[in-house]
């Protein structure tokens, strides 16, 4: 599988690039830069899902709306298990799902295309409970989950930048969340490699959790993984002032250039997912020592220091 040669001509392409200071971009990035300009921004995300299927590409789109009349006693979550089985109304399903959706609509597509043994790159999702369609992507597939996957992974980044456009075009449209609008949306960039597929109502039973037993990254992280040592000095603060500063964005491209992703490591549970090759980056003395401590305990992990990304 190789990346898809896309040609960014656009300006605002080139200025968010530049801001960033990075080779993968998503769409709060834009959004950051184009907020008082809602046509530029639609305009510019139009231009790139253009230059996507320029590329043959092909566009899969899966969306999901459910009938709360077709519903009358709710939906069945868990019950799997030794997990006692829950309702919920569909507001409070759809707003679950929209957690774990990267693989839902991954899964309805592969169905569909009738694909096998494919590489799936997830961007990482917060709900980690396990379904059917999980247990069967993972069976057919070789899953990967990135975190931070829309900012180091080119095809992660796409699909942010396209399902972007698709709900901005819908929006400043007033359309329906629909196969139809969605179709629109997409034909009004010339796209003619495109598919739209819905998943909801008949596959409830295949999407919704099956227990409350959470799913293990160990064996889904890519290979190899980058994890950084924070200070621990600014407490919540100390990630948001990282994921902003400029050594942040350099860490990112690195990633990109392995194929792997960023994590903030746990001590108390990254060191089961701590593989040959992975990369610990330390940000002083203390962090250092950490690094050279978890390498003497047989780690094969290689060791950075964040100056080398200034």
């Amino acid at each position: 599988m190789t990346q898809p040669d896309i040609d960014l001509t656009s300006s605002v392409f080139k200025t968010v690039i530049e801001k960033t200071h990075r080779s993968e971009i998503k769409s709060t990035d834009f959004n950051r830069y184009t907020w008082n300009r809602r046509d530029l921004f639609l305009e510019s995300l139009g231009e790139f899902v253009g230059n996507i299927n320029n590329s043959n590409v092909i566009i899969n789109a899966v969306f999901t709306t459910l009938n709360p009349q077709r519903l009358p006693e709710q939906i069945k979550i868990y019950g799997a298990d030794r997990t006692p089985e829950e309702r919920v109304d569909a507001i409070k399903f759809l707003n679950d799902l929209s957690n774990y959706y990267p693989y839902v609509l991954t899964w309805k597509v592969s169905k569909a295309a009738h694909l096998h043994g494919a590489d799936v790159y997830l961007d990482n999702f917060s709900n980690e409970e396990v379904s059917v369609a999980w247990n069967e992507l993972c069976a057919h597939h070789n899953v990967k989950v990135y975190p931070h996957g829309d900012s180091c992974n080119a095809f992660i980044s796409a699909a942010d930048l396209i399902t972007r456009y698709i709900d901005e075009y819908l929006y400043a449209r007033n359309l329906h969340l629909d196969e139809e609008s969605i179709n629109n949306a997409l034909e009004s960039c010339q796209c003619s490699n495109m598919r739209v597929f819905y998943v909801g109502h008949p596959e409830l039973d295949q999407i919704v959790p099956l227990s409350k037993q959470k799913i293990d990254f160990r064996e889904y992280y890519p290979k190899p993984m980058v994890f950084i040592i924070r200070k621990g000095l600014l407490e919540k603060a100390e990630i948001a002032m990282i994921e902003n500063s400029p050594t942040w964005h350099r860490i990112l491209n690195y990633a990109s250039e392995i194929n792997g992703a960023v994590k903030f490591i746990d001590f108390q549970k990254d060191s089961q997912y701590l593989k040959p090759g992975d990369t610990l980056i330390f940000y002083d003395k203390d962090g250092e020592d950490k690094a050279r401590y978890i390498q003497s305990m047989g780690y094969d992990v290689d060791i950075k220091s964040i100056s080398e990304f200034r």
